[in-house]
């Protein structure tokens, strides 16, 4: 039959009874972390005045031809089969009167399209969103949402507790999207089409990958306003309150939002105005040590919206909400640290200033005071689809997808389409029966060169020299060398233990992730903890939904409310020696007493066009079932086919 290649849509001369092979294979056993796709084998093309034109004068010394460095369409036909219809011509080598050609064709075209794409690249709006209280509790609601916050210890502060209550602290959450929806984002990006199988099961459609990185919700801007006033006493006396935010008192201040006013009541005293409605963190540290005598109390309040009134006029009865209370300092017991720190929603306008005060008149106050005032916006954290996949590109994001799940792709050759088996899938599906197609046995192997006695499907660590969620296949062959890696995740693994977790009083076991890292510091004498994001930590968590009333806040921004539904991380198997044994099961059987017979048979073109490596075959004449690892024809008009048989232990 008649060879008819096209290359770019340009009909290529072709030598005078030229033979064209071509190798068909899928997901080969050989090597667990490659995806083998179909291709020619290498053949020649004549460097006639025809070809040279349609190749734009390749190796002719006077052009600069782009096409060896292009994705350049490739069709070959056999009589009127159409062997080849997307394929993908490669230019390997030229020759004084010929160029050497490679043509790949299956699943080439789908990967080569996933090279060097970023996840920026890929439109994910439904991701990006604003993190705080209300936005959570929500979307644990709604279980449509494409991410979620899954309860669990990420290493931050999971709880606090308010007014005796304990809360679960929604600031170190970490966002999670579901695999099932990048997945299918993927695939609609560069319009091509899946099925399977696997993608129904709960497995695949509870399963979510983390957010990169530790985030805050609440972390604060550039300071509004700075006041330091340094070491000073106060000597008159208090009769009224007095405003420390007043040319009485020396001090130091810097605004970079904002402004600082006057009191039209009286120009001595000083107000912080805010200018743009939001949260502001306000904080006051330092010393204060009561010298009144008499047993006095002083105290230190944070007066708001005060403007316009006099000292005389304040009502100290009005300062007493929790806000507003800075410090009581009982008289005599030295030097009391102060730290205050509120999270507040203020409105464009609004003014604060600070006021003291003591518990009665005294003639004489000698009250010492070394403090600063600090006001900072705080922002909400914004989380965008280009946060959410810093170091994981959409290739990674498939590679890890197929491994986990056991996968083989098979593509369409009309369409844009990939059918995806599972290994249990393929060894347990069809057979077809090539009894009467077999001519005789070629060789037998009964060693992969790429395995070992132990071989590890690994993950990264936390701590270095972890190994404890590392999977293993185990071959029985002394002849094989004692260990090799044979795949390595770039996902990370959760702690070995599970930790308890509170949920609306309840306990429950979930997962832990190392996304924040504790930092221990002194802070004169007082323990504190601190808490550093992490980057680029990827980990596949399962979802489970937790019906009942839930106490939830965020410390950071001081928002506090209620859930019926939480979404946690499942306590779950996450080794990779569970994803083996339920994945890999039935391969694990094929590589004990392993086998590797290649045979010739025969096989049509059109028998050999049709045949799409899915079946396992079965040869009377063998006595065995084989997976087909591949299947060669040297000369595509020619019934003679090799192929490469794995015998199916059972």
């Amino acid at each position: 039959m008649e060879i008819r290649l096209y290359i770019n849509n340009f009909k290529v001369d072709l030598y005078s009874n030229q033979k064209f092979g071509y190798k068909k294979q899928v997901n080969s056993l050989k090597d667990l972390a490659s995806r083998q796709t179909n291709y020619s084998l290498g053949f020649k093309v004549p460097k006639t005045a025809h070809n040279i034109l349609g190749f734009e004068g390749l190796g002719m010394n006077i052009t600069g031809s782009e096409l060896p460095y292009k994705k350049v369409p490739a069709r070959l036909f056999v009589g009127n089969i159409c062997m080849i219809l997307k394929g993908w011509a490669q230019f390997m080598k030229t020759f004084p009167d010929y160029l050497d050609i490679t043509i790949y064709d299956g699943n080439i075209d789908f990967f080569k399209t996933l090279d060097n794409i970023e996840f920026d690249e890929i439109p994910l709006p439904e991701l990006s969103h604003k993190k705080d209280l209300s936005t959570i509790v929500s979307n644990w609601n709604n279980s449509s949402d494409p991410y979620t916050y899954l309860a669990a210890d990420y290493n931050g502060r999971t709880h606090f507790i308010d007014a005796g209550t304990n809360y679960l602290n929604i600031d170190y959450l970490i966002p999670s999207v579901n695999i099932s929806f990048l997945w299918q984002r993927i695939f609609e990006t560069f319009g091509f089409e899946y099925s399977g199988d696997v993608f129904q099961e709960p497995e695949f459609l509870d399963t979510f990958l983390t957010f990169p990185k530790g985030i805050v919700a609440g972390e604060v801007s550039q300071s509004a306003l700075s006041v330091q006033w340094g070491s000073q006493k106060v000597f008159y006396n208090t009769r009224y309150p007095q405003w420390l935010f007043s040319r009485t008192f020396s001090y130091d201040d810097q605004v970079n939002e904002g402004q600082i006013i006057d009191n039209p009541a009286g120009n001595n005293m000083k107000a912080f105005q805010i200018t743009e409605t939001g949260l502001y963190k306000i904080t006051v540290t330092g010393t204060v040590e009561n010298k009144s005598k008499r047993g006095v109390e002083v105290y230190l309040r944070l007066g708001k919206n005060l403007d316009g009134q006099r000292e005389s006029d304040i009502d100290t009865s009005t300062l007493q909400d929790k806000k507003s209370i800075i410090k009581d300092i009982p008289e005599g017991v030295g030097e009391v640290a102060i730290n205050y720190d509120e999270t507040l929603e203020v409105s464009a306008g609004e003014t604060f200033t600070i006021i003291y005060y003591t518990g009665s008149r005294v003639k004489s106050d000698n009250t010492k005071f070394d403090l600063d005032w600090n006001i900072s916006q705080v922002n909400k954290e914004s989380v965008d689809q280009v946060k959410f996949f810093k170091g994981l590109s959409p290739k990674d994001f498939f590679r890890e997808i197929m491994w986990r799940f056991g996968l083989t792709p098979f593509s369409s050759k009309n369409e844009n389409k990939l059918e995806f088996l599972t290994w249990e899938q393929r060894i347990n599906g069809p057979t077809e029966d090539w009894s009467d197609r077999f001519i005789s046995k070629v060789s037998e192997e009964y060693v992969y060169d790429a395995y070992a006695k132990e071989n590890y499907y690994r993950f990264k660590y936390s701590n270095e020299g972890d190994d404890f969620n590392d999977g293993v296949i185990r071959i029985d062959n002394e002849n094989l060398k004692d260990n090799a890696t044979l795949l390595k995740s770039k996902t990370y693994s959760v702690e070995q233990r599970p930790v308890n977790y509170s949920i609306g009083g309840s306990q429950y076991l979930v997962p832990k992730m190392e996304l924040w890292e504790k930092d221990i510091k002194d802070n004169s004498g007082t323990i504190e903890l601190e808490y550093k994001a992490r980057d680029s930590r990827f980990y596949f968590i399962r979802e489970l939904e937790i019906n009942g009333i839930a106490k939830v806040g965020s410390q950071q921004l001081n928002k506090k409310g209620t859930a019926n539904k939480v979404r946690t991380a499942r306590n779950w198997n996450y080794s990779n020696q569970e994803i083996i044994n339920n994945r890999y099961k039935e391969v694990g059987n094929i590589f004990n007493k392993t086998k590797i017979i290649t045979i010739e048979l025969l096989m049509s073109a059109i028998e050999f066009d049709q045949f799409d490596l899915k079946p396992t075959v079965f040869i009377k004449q063998l006595g065995a079932e084989f997976l087909v690892d591949s299947i060669t024809k040297k000369d595509l008009n020619s019934k003679i086919t090799q192929a490469e048989l794995i015998k199916i232990n059972r």
